[in-house]
């Protein structure tokens, strides 16, 4: 194990980016998130990112990707520490919900996360929801640093 966090994106806003017709989804979120952390990616545990393919629309979403989840984080449990779930925020409440129940009690955190910032906000300023204030960095470093901070292990949703 090298790194001790398993990041699954499933899609949603956090990895759009600017597209011709607004925002649109995109794979390569590993590289730009290297890209924008720079050197500050050493405070943060070391993680792995990888991204389903293709990205889902989280209001496309159905028991099959819950399904497909599951079987992506039992092919890696014994691989992480533990695991982040990038999703989209329209339905993340119940994959989360069907994740805890599919999983049951276990001895890792996994953790459900999404924005309605994309990744790097800051730099797609022309939409109204993205402020220069966007928060999502703040609480991204909050759920890498967060992900097992305690005894209890659990299925959450931040």
């Amino acid at each position: 194990m090298t790194a001790e966090v398993l990041i699954l994106h499933t899609g949603g806003t956090i990895g759009m980016v600017p597209g011709p017709n607004g925002l649109a989804p995109a794979a390569g979120l590993q590289q730009r998130i290297e890209q924008q952390l720079g050197s500050s990616l050493a405070l943060l545990p070391g993680f792995d990112l990888l991204e389903l393919d293709p990205l889902i629309d989280s209001a496309d979403l159905t028991p099959g990707h819950w399904q497909q989840l599951a079987a992506l984080l039992a092919e890696h449990w014994d691989r992480y520490r533990g695991f982040i779930i990038l999703h989209g925020t329209d339905t993340m409440a119940y994959s989360a919900a069907a994740l805890s129940f599919m999983l049951g009690a276990s001895e890792r955190n996994v953790l459900f996360t999404g924005s309605k910032c994309p990744w790097g906000c800051r730099a797609v300023t022309r939409l109204p929801i993205c402020r220069p204030r966007c928060s999502w960095l703040r609480g991204r470093a909050c759920a890498m640093s967060a992900w097992c901070s305690t005894t209890a292990c659990s299925t959450a949703a931040a």
